[in-house]
């Protein structure tokens, strides 16, 4: 009978200790999908929302789709919008099983370079009685790095076989790599300071030549630069 009423309260006690560890991986498995930002829970508290593109998309792209969805059987039309201004104006696609839940989708190409403010509004009577609304903001860069060469000029002839160059350089986004790479194989990186950039080549030889500068932004837009001189004793 004792060793009954052990094994009855060992099973009880096994079986609290496998529903605290559930609750304990049910916590922890909600508070990975809020800090991941799920999609899932977004839509449990909003009635409309945009996952695609994600807020903060870094792009080259010269179109973008804008897909979402909610669950309110009220929205009938969607509002696209960029940077505040209208751009199309949609019917929702409904679930045949659920009446509530729907989706959108929009194309929008020429996207503009710079910061864009995508934004959605649901309606139930377009274009007033607005119901919900959700936006991201993403950063479009389809321009190179500029180079500019202050010095030497063009076609310039050098009376030494040491050459400085230097001039400025700006892009919309970050500069990530900035190279030189001479006619005779001398190349190097070069440092940029406050847009301002400097750098001596040594040993050239005596003749008509040139240096290329490259340049490469955090979305890998390219930029080549050319300069032909001469170097005379």
């Amino acid at each position: 009978m004792k060793n009954n009423r052990i094994l009855k309260i060992f099973n009880i006690n096994r079986g609290l200790l496998c529903f605290l560890k559930n609750i304990i991986y049910i916590f922890f498995l909600l508070l990975c999908l809020i800090f991941t930002n799920c999609q899932f829970l977004k839509l449990l508290f909003k009635d409309l929302i945009i996952f695609e593109p994600v807020d903060g998309l870094k792009t080259t792209a010269d179109q973008i789709i804008v897909r979402g969805h909610g669950s309110n059987n009220e929205i009938n039309k969607v509002e696209l919008l960029v940077n505040n201004s209208f751009v199309n104006i949609k019917q929702v696609e409904r679930d045949d099983n659920d009446e509530e839940y729907f989706t959108f989708k929009f194309l929008y190409v020429f996207i503009p370079n710079g910061d864009i403010k995508i934004e959605v509004i649901g309606y139930s009577n377009w274009p007033v009685d607005e119901i919900a609304s959700d936006d991201v903001s993403i950063f479009c860069d389809r321009l190179p790095p500029k180079i500019i060469i202050t010095s030497p000029l063009d076609d310039e002839t050098i009376y030494s076989d040491s050459v400085t160059f230097t001039g400025t350089i700006s892009d919309n986004d970050e500069v990530t790599s900035f190279t030189y790479i001479g006619k005779h194989g001398h190349n190097g990186n070069i440092n940029i300071t406050n847009g301002n950039w400097s750098v001596t080549i040594e040993n050239l030889p005596y003749e008509y030549q040139y240096v290329t500068f490259l340049a490469k932004d955090r979305l890998d837009n390219i930029r080549k630069n050319r300069i032909f001189f001469t170097c005379s004793e």
